[in-house]
C-alpha cells in the first residue's frame, strides 16, 4: 500500500514538473512574441517616419492658407462691377493700380504689390464741378511721361457725344485732375472713345483711339468702330499732322457682316523693332467679345492682322464668357509680361457688369503674340523678389523613362527632345484648336512614365504647377514628384474644363537641380498629353 501510494506521488510530481516545464516554455515563446512584436513594432514606426520624412508636404494651391506667401493666383479677381481695365505700376513705390470702368461720376482704383492681392477701391478721378462732361466715364488708360501720370479717358459731353480728355496725377493711384475741366482734350468733331498713348524709344508719343460706332455710319447704314492713330505734341495735349484709319472689323472671327461691327480698345506695344497693335472686336456684351492683334513696321502702319486672330477668346470654353478690352504690364521683377482684361461676371447673361482678369502673354521666336488666356485655373504668381517661375533655358535636359517617348510630327535623332521642349516653352493649351502646343508621350510598356528634369544648376525648388493639354481627355490617372529621393503624390490632373486645366501646388524649399515626374497613365496603351510645366523657385 505504502509501496502504491509512493508510485502515486511519484506520477502527480512527473506531471506537474511537466506541467511547470510547458508552462515555462509558454511564457518564454509568448516573451519572445511581445518582444518580436515590438521589434517590428519599432521597425514600422521607423518605416513610417522615413515615408514621412521623405514626403515633399505638398500642398494643393486651393488648400494653401490664405495670407501666406502668394505663390499662385487664379482668374477671376474679386473685382468685379466694372470693365476695360487697365493696370499701370507706380516707378517710387512699386505698387500697382488697376484701375477701371467703374462709377458714373469717375474711376476707381485698386491697389497690389503682387497682382495677387488687391486692396479695397478708392476714387482714382472724380467728375468735378462745372465740367464739361456729364456720365459714361468709359475705358481710362495711364501713360507715364515726364514725371508725371496722364490718364486718357472717355467721357460723354453735355450734347450727348462721346469724347476724350485727359487728367493728370503725380501718383499712379491719384487722384487724378483734368488738364482742361471746363472742355475735352481732343474733340475731332465726331464721336471717339477708347484713347491709349504708345510713346516710342525716340520720345515721339502717339495716340491711338477710336472712330466710335455710335456716329461712325457708312454705306448702307452700317455702324462700325474703327481704330485711328496720330502723333501727339510733346505735352501730349495736342495733335500733330491729320489721324490715320488703321484698322476696321472685317476679319471673319470680327463679324463684319452684322449691321454692327467693332473694332475698339486698341493698345500698342513694340518688340524687336516691330509695332503690335492689339484691339477687341465684337460687342462688349457679346461672349463673342475677344482680343486679336496686327503688326506694323511703323507706329501709324499700315498694319496687318494676324491670321491666328483671335488670341484671347472664350470660344466654347465653359463658364467663362467676353474675354477682352486688355492692357498690358510687366511683372514686379520684370521679367514676365501680363495682360489684364474683363470677363462677364455672370457669363449665363452677359452684360455690362464685367470683372478682372490676367494672364501670361508672350512672343514667339517667329514674331507671333502670344496671350496665354483666358484661365480660371491656379497658375504661378507673378514673379518678384521673393518667387520666380524657372525659365526654359534654365533647363539642361529633359528625359523619359526606358521605354517611353514624345510624339512628334517631325523626324530624327532629336524630335522627342524638340518636343519635350514645348513643355517650357511659356504657351499653354487652352482651346482644342491648340493642339500644336501638346506635347504627347507614349510607352510601349505597361507602367508608369518618368519625366526626369534636369536644370542647369541647383535652385531652392518650392512650387510647381502642371498645365493640360488642349485634349479633353489627358489620359492622366495620377502624378507623383520625386525631388532628392523625396516622393510627394500630386494626384490627378482632370483638364475638362478652366476651372481644373492645371495641378498646382507648393512644397518644403529644396535644393536641387533635378526633378522626376513619375505618371501613370489611365490607358497604357493611349499617350498622355500636356501643354506646359511651371516649376518655380524660392529667393528669398
Amino acid at each position: 500500500m505504502n509501496k502504491k501510494l509512493k508510485n502515486i506521488s511519484l506520477r502527480i510530481v512527473f506531471i506537474v514538473l511537466i506541467m511547470f516545464l510547458v508552462s515555462c516554455n509558454s511564457q518564454t515563446n509568448n516573451e519572445k512574441e511581445n518582444l518580436e512584436g515590438q521589434e517590428n513594432s519599432i521597425e514600422s514606426e521607423g518605416e513610417d517616419n522615413m515615408e514621412a520624412n521623405n514626403e515633399l508636404n505638398f500642398v494643393l494651391a486651393k488648400d494653401i492658407p490664405k495670407g501666406e506667401e502668394a505663390f499662385f493666383y487664379s482668374n477671376p479677381s474679386r473685382i468685379n462691377g466694372i470693365g476695360d481695365p487697365f493696370i499701370i505700376r507706380d516707378h517710387k513705390t512699386g505698387v500697382y493700380t488697376a484701375i477701371a470702368t467703374s462709377a458714373s461720376i469717375g474711376f476707381y482704383g485698386w491697389d497690389s504689390e503682387d497682382l495677387v492681392n488687391w486692396g479695397s477701391k478708392h476714387w482714382v478721378y472724380q467728375r468735378p464741378e462745372n465740367t464739361w462732361s456729364t456720365d459714361s466715364y468709359w475705358a481710362p488708360e495711364v501713360v507715364f511721361y515726364n514725371d508725371a501720370y496722364y490718364m486718357f479717358y472717355t467721357a460723354r459731353d453735355k450734347s450727348g457725344r462721346l469724347l476724350i480728355s485727359v487728367a493728370k496725377s503725380d501718383s499712379a493711384a491719384g487722384p487724378y485732375e483734368d488738364v482742361s475741366p471746363e472742355k475735352p482734350v481732343f474733340d475731332f468733331g465726331y464721336a471717339i472713345i477708347d484713347a491709349s498713348v504708345f510713346v516710342d524709344d525716340d520720345g515721339r508719343a502717339y495716340m491711338y483711339y477710336v472712330k466710335d460706332v455710335s456716329e461712325n455710319i457708312i454705306m448702307n447704314g452700317k455702324h462700325i468702330s474703327q481704330i485711328y492713330g496720330v502723333e501727339l505734341s510733346e505735352d501730349l495735349l495736342s495733335i500733330k499732322g491729320e489721324p490715320v484709319l488703321l484698322t476696321s472689323p472685317d476679319s471673319a472671327w470680327e463679324n463684319p457682316q452684322e449691321s454692327w461691327s467693332w473694332n475698339e480698345g486698341p493698345i500698342v506695344l513694340k518688340h524687336n523693332n516691330e509695332y503690335y497693335l492689339a484691339y477687341s472686336a465684337n460687342m462688349f456684351e457679346s461672349p463673342a467679345y475677344s482680343v486679336g492683334y496686327a503688326k506694323s513696321a511703323n507706329p501709324l502702319g499700315p498694319y496687318e492682322k494676324a491670321q491666328e486672330n483671335p488670341i484671347l477668346a472664350t470660344k466654347q470654353l465653359e463658364g467663362i464668357s467676353g474675354s477682352g478690352h486688355h492692357s498690358y504690364f510687366n511683372s514686379p521683377d520684370g521679367t514676365e509680361l501680363f495682360t489684364a482684361y474683363h470677363t462677364h461676371t455672370v457669363p449665363q447673361k452677359p452684360s455690362g457688369n464685367r470683372q478682372l482678369a490676367i494672364d501670361r502673354a508672350l512672343y514667339t521666336e517667329d514674331g507671333k503674340f502670344v496671350v496665354n488666356g483666358p484661365t480660371e485655373s491656379y497658375l504661378p504668381a507673378p514673379a518678384n523678389d521673393k518667387q520666380r517661375v524657372l525659365l526654359g533655358s534654365e533647363i539642361s535636359d529633359i528625359q523619359l523613362s526606358e521605354a517611353a517617348t514624345a510624339l512628334s510630327e517631325a523626324t530624327g535623332d532629336n524630335a522627342s527632345k524638340l518636343e519635350l521642349a514645348k513643355l517650357f516653352d511659356g504657351i499653354l493649351s487652352i482651346h482644342p484648336d491648340q493642339k500644336a502646343n501638346d506635347v504627347n508621350i507614349q510607352t510601349e510598356a505597361d507602367g508608369n512614365i518618368e519625366i526626369k528634369i534636369t536644370l542647369q544648376e541647383e535652385h531652392n525648388l518650392v512650387a510647381i504647377c502642371l498645365v493640360s493639354s488642349s485634349q479633353k481627355d489627358n489620359n492622366i490617372a495620377n502624378i507623383s514628384l520625386k525631388i532628392n529621393d523625396k516622393v510627394s503624390n500630386l494626384g490627378e490632373l482632370e483638364g475638362t474644363n478652366p476651372r481644373n486645366h492645371t495641378l498646382a501646388g507648393k512644397f518644403d524649399p529644396i535644393t536641387s537641380n533635378e526633378i522626376v515626374l513619375i505618371i501613370e497613365p489611365k490607358d497604357a496603351s493611349s499617350p498622355i498629353s500636356l501643354s506646359e510645366i511651371y516649376i518655380s523657385e524660392k529667393l528669398n
